[in-house]
């Protein structure tokens, strides 16, 4: 080869060279940004997992204390009812 066929050659390799590194250099930015997108998402769904753990704690206790008040609703009606059953008794006699 000649010397200006070696010299278009390598001129032809440094500008593909220059080509790759700017094609690797986009592929590191765009795996960086899916890399912390994924980061970034899978917080946001273990925080979501927390607050829906929360909720469900949240309304299970308030289910817990709907039926107690329930009970005692119930418990209360039926000592009114035995105590006003027991004045009706007392003044049959």
């Amino acid at each position: 080869m000649v010397t200006t066929q070696l010299e278009t050659m390598v001129a032809k390799l440094q500008a593909e060279l220059e080509r790759e590194r700017l094609e690797r250099n986009w592929s590191e930015s765009e795996l960086n940004s899916i890399k912390t997108f994924w980061e970034i998402t899978k917080q946001e769904l273990e925080d979501t997992k927390v607050d829906l753990r929360n909720k469900d704690g949240s309304a299970e206790s308030a289910e817990e204390r709907h039926q107690l008040e329930i009970k005692v609703r119930l418990s209360a009606a039926c000592l009114s009812e035995a105590c006003h059953g027991t004045k009706n008794a007392v003044l049959l006699r």
